[in-house]
């Protein structure tokens, strides 16, 4: 079975359903620490997100993105 966790890099309500909040190299490095084998990114604007970016931190830390 495959599990994936929430997380963001960007202000959100503090009762927002996030579970890692922080820097996406951050959170993405704790995720993969922790045994998840991907990420449910909490984003306002997928369109101004660095998608490069994302893409190579995902596969340094061999996980997939799951949904935003």
């Amino acid at each position: 079975m495959q599990l994936a966790i929430t997380s963001t890099s960007m202000q959100t309500r503090e009762k927002a359903a996030v579970v890692l909040r922080g820097e996406d190299e951050w959170c993405l490095k704790q995720m993969k620490e922790i045994g998840y084998d991907g990420v449910e990114m909490q984003i306002h604007d997928s369109a101004v997100y660095d998608r490069k970016r994302l893409q190579k931190n995902l596969k340094n830390n061999e996980l997939l993105l799951t949904s935003i």
